[in-house]
Formats: structure tokens, C-alpha cells, sequence
């Protein structure tokens, strides 16, 4: 998996690197992502942007249903 942000539409995006394809779209910044990173032993993303906003996200259930 790759995750990256810092698109127009202010999404946090993953990435199947294998099947070269988009999985899931993470929606809550209301202005550019600028920082991602994993802690806690990559069981939580964690992303900043220009609106000020820190969302923790939980890895495990994000990509629970990814195949």
C-alpha cells in the first residue's frame, strides 16, 4: 500500500502499488493534506493540513475491506 495526499480536492488517497490502482479515499481536510505518517506501529495514519486539522486514522479499519 502507498497512501499520499496533498491533491486539489484536500483527500488522503491509497494506493494498491501491486494492482497499480486506487483503493480508498480519505475525506476530511478542508484544505491541502501536507503531512502524513504512521505511529503506533502503522496502526494509525496520521495527517495535518493548511486548515490546522490533525485526523488520526485507524489503518486497521481502513483497509479491512480493501482486497
Amino acid at each position: 500500500m502507498l497512501v499520499s495526499g496533498g491533491g486539489r480536492d484536500n483527500a488522503i488517497r491509497i494506493w494498491d502499488t501491486f494492482k497499480n490502482q486506487e483503493v480508498r479515499i480519505l475525506k476530511g481536510h478542508s484544505s491541502p493534506v501536507r503531512t502524513l505518517t504512521f505511529i503506533n506501529d502503522t496502526s494509525i495514519l496520521a495527517s495535518s493540513g493548511d486548515d490546522g486539522i490533525i485526523f488520526l486514522w485507524d489503518w486497521n479499519r481502513i483497509t479491512q475491506s480493501i482486497d
